[in-house]
């Protein structure tokens, strides 16, 4: 594989799209776990309970 330099504008694109999605998960999380007044990591978890390859992942990690 060549190692090439990613154009300015597709990192730009790519990082506009990963902080939106980071921000609308926490958003999602800090609701649902506004009624208990913490916020826990099992709240993420419940967002992508039904997203397994994302779950797959969090498990390969933990």
């Amino acid at each position: 594989y060549l190692c090439v330099k990613p154009l300015p504008e597709t990192v730009a694109l790519v990082e506009d799209i990963v902080v939106e999605y980071v921000t609308d998960m926490v958003h999602k999380a800090q609701d649902i776990a506004s009624k208990r007044g913490k916020l826990l990591t099992e709240d993420f978890l419940f967002l992508i309970r039904k997203d397994t390859p994302k779950l797959n992942r969090y498990t390969e990690l933990r």
